[in-house]
This record gives structure tokens, C-alpha cells and sequence, in this order.
């Protein structure tokens, strides 16, 4: 079965899309796009937050359609023992006031040292500190916006999940400095992996 990839931003996967220029555009809609790389995956762009995750996903009409799915892309860190550029993974999901899902169904698959923390998935961007406070309060170590959506489709679709994400910023007041200064190193750290570890190998 095919590998579903999923990211929210363009600039998350444009390393990526750079290794397969015969990529099939299976639907294009405004802030989302599916496409077929190979016979082994197809790339999901969400665009960013909860819902429009929750909007894009409704687009797998056959999620039997897919073995596996792997999240990937950049987050904030609510710890100091996450600087800029850790590597993390999760299994544990969170969001407000929904009930928080720990996967049972993970993907493992061997790859560098990827440090596996609880995700927390804000409505908003992090920027400031009574926001960083309540991603904390939900015993999370980093922050996204899509991730809580992706782990409710993949436990509802009984789909082995595995999310991975690197470090771009400190969330909170300096987020949007050390976003703007990290983003795109960071992003394509990531991207390095994942065409190194999961698409080279048996890419062509």
C-alpha cells in the first residue's frame, strides 16, 4: 500500500517535490493539494490549522487506500530541552477542549534520533506567553496546528500514524523572529531525512 505524506506549507515539502518533477496533481483546490510522486506516495498539503486539516483530509475518500501516513513540518518548542533543530515525534496528541489520542497504531520506522515529546495543536500561532502557558497546561513539549486533526483521522481510520517535526522556534513572544530566522534551514533539515531515510531508497 502507498504512503500518504502530509505537510500544511509549501516551503515544508518543496525539497521533496524537487526529487519527483513527474509528480501527478490529483486534486488542487485553494490552500490544499494532493499529488501522486510515485506508486509508493502521495503528498498531502492541509494548508495550516485545525480546519483546514480536518477539510483536506476529507478529501481521502478511501483512506484504505493508503498503508501508512507520516506528518511532517516545523513546531514550536514549550521546553528548554528542545532548542532549534531537535528532531521530535509523537504519539500523543492534544488540542482545547478535545480529548487527547495516543495512538496506538504508530509507524516506526528507523530513522536519526528523534526525540519523542507530547504534541499540543493551537487554533493560533503561539506568540505569546498566557498562549504558551495553555499548550504547557496540556502536558504537551511542543506546538503545531495540524497534527491533533491528522492523529483523530489516522485513529479513526485505524491508519499507523507517525508524526515527525523539527524545532524552528522558542513558542511564545519570540516566536515570529526565530520562525523567520529558522524556518527555512530547519524545514529543509527535515526534508534532508526524509528523502535520506523514506522516499530515496526505493524512490526510482
Amino acid at each position: 500500500m502507498k504512503t500518504l505524506l502530509i505537510h500544511a506549507l509549501n516551503p515544508e515539502a518543496g525539497l521533496v517535490k524537487q526529487h519527483f518533477p513527474k509528480a501527478f496533481k490529483k486534486i488542487s483546490e485553494p490552500g490544499m493539494e494532493l499529488l501522486e510522486l510515485n506508486s509508493r506516495f502521495d503528498i498531502l498539503r492541509t494548508g495550516i490549522g485545525l480546519r483546514r486539516t480536518e477539510a483536506a483530509l476529507e478529501h481521502i475518500s478511501d483512506s484504505g487506500y493508503y498503508g501508512r501516513a507520516i506528518q511532517f513540518g516545523v513546531s514550536g518548542s514549550l521546553t528548554d530541552e528542545l532548542p532549534v533543530r531537535s528532531l521530535i515525534k509523537a504519539n500523543q496528541f492534544s488540542a482545547l477542549d478535545h480529548p487527547t489520542i495516543k495512538l496506538e497504531r504508530v509507524n516506526h520506522l528507523t530513522l536519526p534520533v528523534f526525540k519523542t515529546v507530547n504534541f499540543y495543536s493551537s487554533l493560533e500561532v503561539v506568540i505569546d506567553e498566557a498562549s504558551r502557558a495553555v499548550a504547557i497546561a496540556h502536558d504537551a513539549q511542543a506546538v503545531d496546528m495540524e497534527s491533533y486533526a491528522v492523529a483523530q483521522f489516522c485513529q479513526a481510520h485505524k491508519l499507523p500514524f507517525l508524526a515527525l517535526r523539527i524545532i524552528s522556534d522558542r513558542a511564545g513572544e519570540s516566536t515570529p523572529e526565530q520562525f523567520r530566522q529558522h524556518f527555512k534551514v530547519a524545514s529543509k533539515q527535515l526534508q534532508n531525512i526524509l528523502l535520506d531515510h523514506i522516499l530515496k531508497p526505493k524512490a526510482v
